[in-house]
């Protein structure tokens, strides 16, 4: 995908008004995938949360432990496909209860999502989407930054539009009804 830096002080509103809506919490573990430079990773780190960052591009990643060096935050930082179990060896995957992107690759994870990880592990999206429709997964609600107690850029209406998604329980197929 392309990288595309946010704003840190952009971040740590976003993430601390999915904090203030209950749609991520501290004792979740918080995978950002596709973290460039790590901040996301950095910023949910600051504020509390276990957070992992995974990223293709091993130049972003040594950026992004730079960053966590120079503030003093320690999350970690894997470098490899987000898609890919062998990323996350030893550990895996679905050890996340929160997965986070910038609407880059949305569908694949949504189907690794939908396809491995356990019943309500959150699917938080960062950014303007037409269709909020992701196999597999509902859509719980989305909001602005403005929704919350801090302010949108009002310059770019898009900023600050959060999707958060959960993965459900599986429908049981009803049994036939029985005829007279």
């Amino acid at each position: 995908g392309v990288y595309l830096p946010s704003n840190p002080v952009h971040i740590l509103i976003g993430l601390s008004c999915l904090l203030e809506a209950g749609a991520i919490s501290k004792s979740d573990k918080f995978l950002d995938a596709g973290s460039g430079d790590g901040r996301v990773t950095i910023g949910a780190s600051l504020l509390g949360l276990d957070a992992t960052g995974v990223e293709y591009d091993p130049h972003l990643i040594a950026l992004a432990r730079y960053h966590a060096t120079q503030i003093n935050v320690n999350p970690t930082f894997l470098q490899g496909d987000f898609t890919s179990d062998e990323t996350f060896y030893p550990g895996n995957f679905t050890d996340f209860g929160v997965v986070y992107n910038f609407i880059n690759n949305e569908r694949d994870i949504a189907a690794k999502i939908a396809n491995e990880s356990p019943v309500g592990t959150k699917f938080v999206l960062y950014g303007h989407m037409d269709d909020k429709t992701l196999p597999g997964l509902d859509y719980q609600f989305g909001f602005k930054h403005h929704d919350f107690k801090t302010p949108v850029n009002p310059i770019s209406p898009r900023i600050g539009i959060f999707h958060i998604y959960r993965k459900l329980p599986a429908k049981r197929a009803l049994a036939p009804a029985a005829r007279l």
